[in-house]
This record gives structure tokens, sequence and C-alpha cells, in this order.
């Protein structure tokens, strides 16, 4: 969240107003920042493209609690125990398929499951 921050103030120090675009996990930041009573007046618009509110997977309701808690074990622990159970029901890598060439080319459909526990993370701080 902080490399959001940081982006805003890049913007805000190019002009006085921002349109803040945000794809997927920076639909979720783009419009985290929008929300802030501190920064709305500088922003001029909010374009989403498939904004990364919650995990499609079909456990996610049940579990996302109970997987958050894991988050206030003590130093590492929690945080090797959701990637153990991460990995555990979806593998290494999660890959999606494409819908299309265009969803190919601009999208990422493969990528380390680490990277849903930094979603699942953003996911929990804003909610």
């Amino acid at each position: 969240m902080e490399s959001a921050v940081d982006a805003l103030r890049v913007g805000l120090a190019i002009g006085d107003e921002v349109i803040l675009l945000g794809m997927s996990t920076g639909g979720v930041l783009a419009t985290w920042l929008a929300s802030l009573p501190s920064l709305r007046q500088h922003i001029a618009g909010l374009v989403l493209i498939s904004p990364a509110f919650a995990l499609g997977h079909p456990l996610y309701p049940v579990l996302k609690h109970s997987f958050a808690s894991l988050r206030l074990l003590p130093g590492s622990f929690g945080k090797r125990v959701r990637s153990f159970l991460i990995k555990a029901v979806i593998g290494d890598t999660k890959a999606s398929p494409a819908l299309s060439e265009e969803h190919q080319r601009f999208n990422s459909l493969v990528y380390p499951t680490e990277a849903i526990l930094n979603l699942l993370d953003v996911l929990w701080t804003l909610e």
C-alpha cells in the first residue's frame, strides 16, 4: 500500500489533481486511495479495470476470516503457515486460462501463489 501512496505523491508532484487507474489489485488500491478524505480533493477521476475486491476461489468466503487470523501468529510463523496452506490448496503457481488473446496479452495469468498472500493482505487490511 505504501507503493500506491508513493505513486500518488509522484502524480501530485507533477500536477494538482490525478486520475487514478487501477487493474486487479491496483484497482483495490486505487479505490482505497480515492476513499481517503485527505486525498479526495486531489482525485479528478477513478478508472477501475477488473478490480480484485475478492478472490474467485470457492473456498474464499468460507476461509477468509480463519486465514486472516493466521496473520496474528508471532513472528514469521503466521506467514509460513499461510504459505503452506495456500500451496497445499493451489500449488506453487496459480494459472488461469486465457479468455481471449487480449486477456492473455494484457494480464498475468501465471504467477507464484505467494503473490496471493500479498493480495489477501491488501484485502484484509482494507476491509
